[in-house]
């Protein structure tokens, strides 16, 4: 349902919540090695029904998941697409109720997560954001997906791309029909930051790198479904990670002229950003971040990667979630082979005691303010075992990211939302698997700032 930010704007909240999914994979660098995929199915309702098809394969599978249970479904070879061009092999999740998807795209030490939107909250209208950099080998990405419609899709490219045996340049326009089911997969050497994608019928976008860049040496594939830009927010809080030891980035994308307030550890900064341009902003433990515009703008964290306790880890790339779209109730779900998991929260500083794990409270959880607002964040190393579980909140919408790190790899992503503001809170549950408060009073308060 639509609703109004500050400033008149239109505003759709997405959730994670649907019956069907449509998805794809990227490609996950460009070695020899085989890629892995799996589909992590978690049910709302008693015995759903799921079933897991790929577009023009004989890959069909039929799995049952009961209420706050953890389905995790491996997908076969061949599905990964190499280069920029079309695929047919996308991925098909119809279930009986309702449920939430995440997906998982590794390799033995590259790879990532990322919460999958249902295809009724799809867009038309998205603008990419992709790392940079990495070795000489390896490329920035994205990926655009439609649904049982064909549909046309046109891409104003920021980076030079090769389709079809024909060079684009940067400004360029790449037209693209897809039929249904179909995605295309646009690769470059370049910086795809600030690519305007656009499409006759809703489609789904994903963004990211084949191996982008770590701090601690190296590289991972990093990637994330994109939100478009009718559901993009103007207030954003970002924690600084405690076991970054150098820094992570933030990108800041505007769809226009936009002005924005900023304020990194203590500074505060006001800046005028040009339409369809990306501002990155380190963040760290000591200097987090908070921004608010007077119009809506998209928010990336790049995890850069680095190393803790003498131990390197990966990259990650994962949305944040704007303050609009808090929720009261959300799935994390552990990811295996990884020695920590973390729920990374972020919540008002008075409501933050009252966030729960399973009904019982979060036991040493360090609480840290943002400087100068009522927010704070904490992180919570909720174990290594692959488990579901129930983050939540009486009455107090917050926002959640599911972390976690190994040697040589990480992953990151926003954790799927089950409970929206305004709707009964559901009960808590156990750990089962098998393998909008004041949001507006926030951004008036920095755009009656503006006008002072």
């Amino acid at each position: 349902m639509g609703q109004m930010l500050p400033g008149g704007l239109s505003w759709r909240r997405l959730t994670s919540k649907g019956t069907y999914f449509l998805t794809m994979f990227m490609q996950n660098t460009n070695s020899a090695e085989s890629p892995g995929w799996e589909m992590l199915v978690t049910g709302t309702s008693p015995s759903t029904s799921v079933t897991i098809s790929v577009n023009k394969s004989n890959f069909m599978k039929t799995v049952k998941v009961g209420k706050g249970e953890t389905v995790t479904i491996e997908i076969p070879n061949p599905l990964e697409k190499k280069g920029t061009g079309l695929s047919p092999r996308s991925i098909s999740i119809k279930a009986s109720a309702e449920i939430t998807v995440m997906t998982r795209n590794y390799k033995k030490t590259s790879g990532d997560v990322a919460s999958i939107y249902p295809v009724d909250q799809w867009g038309v209208e998205y603008y990419i954001i992709t790392p940079y950099n990495g070795p000489s080998n390896q490329y920035t990405e994205f990926g655009v997906l439609a649904s049982d419609t064909a549909t046309s899709v046109t891409m104003v490219l920021s980076g030079a791309v090769q389709f079809n045996g024909k060079n684009y340049q940067k400004g360029d326009t790449l037209t693209v029909n897809l039929e249904p089911s179909q995605f295309v997969q646009v690769q470059s050497k370049d910086d795809l930051s600030g690519t305007k994608v656009t499409s006759q019928y809703p489609t789904a976008v994903l963004s990211g790198h084949t191996c982008a860049p770590s701090n601690g040496g190296g590289c991972g594939h990093v990637y994330e479904q994109l939100k478009p830009v009718e559901s993009w927010g103007t207030s954003y809080f970002i924690p600084g990670l405690s076991f970054q030891s150098e820094y992570d980035q933030v990108y800041v994308m505007a769809p226009k002229a936009t002005c924005i307030h900023h304020q990194s550890g203590g500074q505060k900064v006001k800046t005028n950003i040009a339409a369809g341009n990306v501002m990155r902003v380190n963040v760290s433990a000591s200097s987090p971040f908070s921004i608010h515009s007077n119009d809506r703008i998209q928010i990336l964290f790049n995890g850069r990667g680095g190393k803790n306790k003498g131990k390197s880890f990966g990259p990650f790339l994962t949305k944040i979630p704007d303050i609009d779209s808090f929720d009261l109730s959300f799935n994390l779900i552990r990811q295996e082979d990884f020695d920590n998991n973390m729920a990374v929260m972020i919540a008002k500083t008075s409501s933050a005691p009252g966030i729960t794990l399973n009904g019982n409270a979060l036991q040493n959880a360090k609480w840290t303010e943002f400087p100068e607002s009522e927010y704070s964040w904490a992180e919570y190393d909720y174990g290594s075992d692959s488990s579901s579980n129930r983050v939540q909140h009486p009455t107090s919408p917050f926002g959640l990211l599911s972390i976690g790190y190994s040697m040589n790899k990480a992953y990151g992503s926003v954790a799927p939302d089950i409970q929206a503001p305004g709707a009964s809170l559901p009960e808590p549950i156990g750990n089962n698997s098998k393998t909008l408060s004041g949001k507006s009073k926030l951004t008036a308060k920095f755009l009656d700032d503006d006008k002072k």
